[in-house]
């Protein structure tokens, strides 16, 4: 391992296994990173800011990173390098994070962090150099993320991340606009001022008007290796599974998904079957269950109550393996199914993945593993330990968000969640069941239409952060404004508030359930 001390701006030291190498003066702390990467092509490169040196964990420094594609760095600061602004251009969950636990985000600090050479290597010819060290990480992270590599803050990287020397290096505008306009379409640089003038009373017009001769970055020519643990992976993987299954009006598919799942060449120990019907005491019409033989013991309950978000956490109540295959009614898998997602388990050690599952004349749209920003309940391989006392909350039932809270949950327990494209899940889209009834929700029958949907809003609410709801705000008044809002836009805009605010008041009120 090849360690860099630095102190923001200059390169102090540089060792390789206790041994000191020389130090490039005539390089900044960027160009000295691609330099070792090119003198080291096997080793991992670590950098710390001078004064975090006595905190480093070298204890579990192998483990915490042991890929050829992983950038992992901490930064103690409640603030970000790339600050709380860049919310009003992203609202992806890689903004606002906990820094309590190992979470995925390009975002990036110089206070400390490790990767690989070979990530440095990918994007040498696309990524320029530059003097600010955290600016060129971040810039790193951000192009090399949805390519593939895993980025993560972690907070193990330091024995103690509670000292006195708080790392606290943040952009300034100039550079924040710079780096939309490399990283993002062009389109996000007035809404960032935007936001900055009617949120934060900032008016950088000359940031915004130089950061007009950046082009955004060409990622053509970035070729991230294939992944490999670079540490013995020796850990023996169960091969129990159960599968999880809600279900409701859809015997036929629900069959043959069945009959999928008894061909499997790691056939699943227990498949969880939470059948719904609306009709009270009504009989079971899974009546194949009992009357065929199979080769897994099938857990089935007949319940009255509709929804999917009960229907899973009566489920995950019954879980006994150590892993969980969670699926919809009305898919179709391969043989090999299972036995390929405990493969790739065990490639990357992750412990949470969602798959791709389209219907079967779609054409995939991503072709690579990388990290995934929600989590799909009908899709997803997961281990037991990973959402052990987690639940799909109720707040958001037989509205939208479930998902997207369950992975939030998922990572904020400090597991990832990873999107893979193989094995595939084909997506059959059975028609809906014939008992299916609409249901009636609170804010239905209220005189103002809340919009957005406020369970959508209660995700919103919970996990994003300031800037990124009022950057929401702002973009989904953008996009449902038209040509007829023009008559009336004054009658028309105060319309639109009041379907927001009615939004956050259901929200709130869910919230407080």
């Amino acid at each position: 391992m090849i360690q860099v001390f630095h102190n923001y701006n200059t390169v102090l030291n540089i060792s390789k296994d206790k041994e000191s190498l020389v130090v490039f003066k005539d390089l900044n702390i960027s160009e000295t990173i691609y330099k070792l990467a090119e003198l080291y092509p096997s080793e991992f490169i670590l950098w710390c800011h001078t004064e975090l040196v006595s905190f480093i964990n070298y204890e579990q420094i192998g483990t915490i990173c042991n890929s050829n594609s992983e950038i992992i760095s901490y930064s103690n600061s409640d603030e970000n390098y790339i600050s709380k602004n860049i919310g009003f251009v992203e609202q992806s969950i890689f903004i606002n994070f906990s820094k309590e636990v190992k979470f995925a985000t390009w975002q990036m600090s110089s206070g400390i962090g490790i990767a690989h050479s070979d990530v440095f290597s990918a994007v040498k010819n696309t990524i320029k150099p530059v003097k600010d060290f955290d600016y060129f990480l971040n810039s790193v992270a951000k192009i090399a993320m949805p390519l593939g590599v895993f980025c993560y803050s972690d907070p193990n990287l330091l024995r103690d991340s509670n000292k006195d020397f708080t790392f606290n290096h943040k952009i300034n505008f100039t550079k924040l606009f710079k780096f939309v306009s490399e990283h993002y379409k062009k389109i996000w640089l007035l809404v960032l001022l935007v936001c900055l003038v009617f949120k934060k009373g900032k008016f950088p017009i000359f940031a915004l008007f130089k950061s007009l001769f950046y082009s955004k970055i060409n990622t053509e020519k970035v070729k991230i290796k294939d992944f490999h643990l670079l540490t013995t992976n020796d850990v023996k993987y169960s091969k129990d599974i159960d599968v999880l299954i809600p279900t409701i009006g859809r015997k036929e598919p629900l069959y043959n998904f069945l009959k999928n799942l008894s061909e499997q060449s790691i056939l699943p120990k227990n498949v969880i079957i939470i059948e719904q019907n609306p009709i009270k005491d009504a009989a079971s019409e899974l009546d194949y269950l009992v009357n065929e033989r199979w080769p897994f013991q099938i857990k089935h309950q007949l319940i009255y109550q509709l929804g999917a978000c009960n229907a899973r956490n009566l489920a995950l109540k019954e879980i006994a393996s150590d892993w969980v295959f969670f699926a919809d009614d009305d898919i179709e898998i391969k043989s090999d199914f299972l036995e390929k997602c405990l493969e790739n388990a065990k490639k990357y050690k992750q412990q949470v993945f969602s798959l791709s599952c389209l219907l079967r004349q779609e054409k995939k749209s991503f072709k690579t593993s990388f990290q995934w920003v929600s989590f799909g309940s009908g899709a997803s391989f997961v281990n037991a330990n990973a959402i052990k006392n987690l639940k799909f909350d109720s707040k958001y039932e037989f509205g939208f968000g479930e998902d997207a809270d369950f992975g939030m949950q998922i990572r904020n327990n400090g597991n990832d969640i990873i999107y893979f494209p193989a094995p595939e899940i084909i997506h059959l889209k059975a028609p809906m069941g014939g008992f299916r009834t609409k249901v009636t929700r609170k804010w239905d029958n209220d005189l103002i239409e809340p919009k957005p949907s406020p369970t959508v809003m209660v995700y919103k609410l919970t996990y994003d952060s300031e800037e990124q709801l009022f950057a929401y705000k702002f973009m989904y008044f953008f996009k449902n404004y038209n040509f007829k809002n023009l008559k009336k836009p004054i009658k028309n805009h105060k319309t639109a508030i009041s379907k927001w605010n009615r939004s956050v008041f259901w929200a709130q009120k869910l919230m407080q359930e």
